[in-house]
């Protein structure tokens, strides 16, 4: 018989078996060839010495590890183990025979083996490497994935570093990734008052834990003399108390240590000691989450209704960029908080083959007030499903003036490239908290689309556009046109606002 594995010696940063190659005579039997438990085996000592080694009986061995005993109990009674090098000297895998008979495998045998198995190895180390492939696949695809519409870049440059490093390697550097005169779309479908609304679900379960752990306490102290049951139960009505007048950013933490580590670590003490309390702390218990170990239920309802709006703007987004792509290849990005927002980039300098014009500009910004009318439309349809309701406001930012993006290497990610650039990412952190002059109304509010411009054309261009989606039936006929009251270091923004036809 004969058996082959990949294994990685030494063990040190090895995951073991990682490379799925298991064909060994053990393979059912071991998770580990060389684990802990089986130091000092025939494997472990081919993979040490580096040796083809021989063992012509097996039950002959003084000392037997379970790797030994394994091998008898699965009918090998002699084994030849040939340990498996890459081109770099490191073993990379084992290579076996084995016979149920004692001394039917000898030193002739084993001198046949050390001609072939070379072959062995070539195999073995062809199949890692695709295996190897298939990991960075996925890496690339799931965590660090390069956007499709800039990948030709990223492969010129690599290019021209293994040039570089052919030519002098101690010096060869990567040239930097940068795309000038590209045109910058953002927008954002922001969930309404989601900070409030997480903090009044916080609140809620506390006092819900609260009240559930002052009855638990009220019941124990009718039930047995035990003085600390006393005190306990009036800081648990000081904290209700100033749970229920405000609710601070710090109380969380400092309410859920107090039940961790003074509340239930009590009542789990007094189970154990008094019978007549097992039943109303077990259903106190039974209540918490058995992960966080407080009760969680209003936060995950609120929790679960923005993973649903997050997910199904996201999937939406997702899609309709597939088919923009299909247009003019651009880079697009997205990021999920309360709500999501994206950017998008257009322009020549990312383009390998296309050729781009200001109309490929204009059509995306039609499409882009499209969807985010669209993606308002979809929130309110999803409100049955929700378990706490939640709307969204929509916010799209024209910035007409190109700019230039250069990937980050420490950050693995694309950011405006340039002090003067700088400007566009300060207006748009900065938009959504905008509120309108004189008014003091949120300029983002449920239900309507907020377009920030800084140039007339660009309002020119909007209200183009209104009057398509007007008779599209997506928009009802108001438009507001608002000043937007001074922001930190920004001052004399404008913009329209239109409500969607829900």
């Amino acid at each position: 018989r004969m058996g082959i594995t990949a294994i990685d010696y030494p063990l040190e940063n090895a995951v073991p078996h990682k490379y799925k190659i298991r064909f060994d005579f053990l393979a059912k039997k071991q998770p580990v060839l060389l684990a802990p438990a089986n130091r000092n085996s025939i494997y472990e000592k081919a993979c040490k010495f580096r040796e083809v080694l021989l063992v012509e009986d097996l039950n002959e061995l003084s000392q037997k590890t379970p790797i030994e005993r394994d091998l008898l109990s699965v009918g090998i009674k002699s084994i030849i183990v040939a340990p498996l090098f890459n081109k770099n000297e490191q073993v990379i895998g084992l290579l076996e025979i084995g016979s149920a008979q004692p001394y039917e495998l000898n030193s002739f045998v084993e001198m046949k083996l050390k001609e072939i198995k070379d072959l062995f190895s070539i195999a073995v180390e062809r199949s890692r490497e695709e295996i190897d492939n298939r990991i960075e696949s996925i890496i690339r695809e799931q965590f660090t994935s390069v956007h499709p519409s800039v990948e030709w870049k990223f492969i010129e440059t690599s290019y021209n570093l293994l040039e570089k490093r052919e030519k002098d390697s101690e010096r060869a550097t990567i040239d930097p990734i940068v795309f000038k005169d590209v045109y910058p779309l953002y927008g954002q479908a922001d969930i309404v008052s989601s900070s409030a609304k997480r903090n009044a679900a916080i609140q809620a379960d506390l006092i819900d834990n609260l009240e559930a752990a002052r009855e638990v306490i009220t019941t124990a102290i009718h039930l047995i003399r035990f003085p600390l049951l006393n005190q306990t139960l009036m800081k648990v009505n000081l904290a209700l108390d100033e749970l229920r007048r405000e609710f601070n950013s710090n109380d969380e933490s400092r309410i859920v240590e107090f039940l961790e580590f003074e509340v239930h670590p009590l009542l789990r003490q007094l189970s154990e000691k008094y019978h007549n309390l097992v039943e109303p702390i077990s259903n106190y218990m039974g209540r918490l989450n058995p992960e966080l170990g407080i009760i969680y239920q209003k936060r995950k309802a609120y929790e679960d209704s923005v993973a649903i709006v997050n997910n199904t703007i996201a999937n939406y987004l997702e899609q309709r960029e597939k088919e923009m792509q299909k247009v003019i290849p651009h880079y697009f990005e997205k990021y999920k908080t309360d709500g999501v927002e994206y950017d998008m980039y257009l322009g020549q300098s990312l383009l390998n083959k296309d050729q781009f014009n200001l109309m490929h500009l204009k059509n995306f910004r039609l499409a882009q007030l499209i969807d985010m009318c669209k993606i308002a439309r979809k929130v309110e349809q999803l409100q049955d499903q929700l378990p706490v309701p939640l709307t969204t406001a929509q916010l799209i930012f024209v910035y007409s003036t190109p700019l230039s993006i250069r990937f980050r290497m420490d950050e693995k990610q694309f950011d405006v490239d340039g002090a003067y650039n700088v400007r566009y990412e300060i207006l748009k952190k900065r938009i959504d908290k905008a509120v309108i002059e004189d008014t003091g109304e949120r300029l983002t509010t449920p239900g309507k689309v907020a377009i920030v411009y800084l140039q007339e054309k660009d309002r020119q261009e909007y209200l183009g556009f209104f009057e398509y989606l007007q008779y599209e039936g997506l928009i009802t006929k108001e438009v507001e046109d608002v000043m937007l009251g001074r922001l930190q270091g920004v001052q004399g923004l404008r913009a329209l606002r239109i409500t969607v036809k829900l």
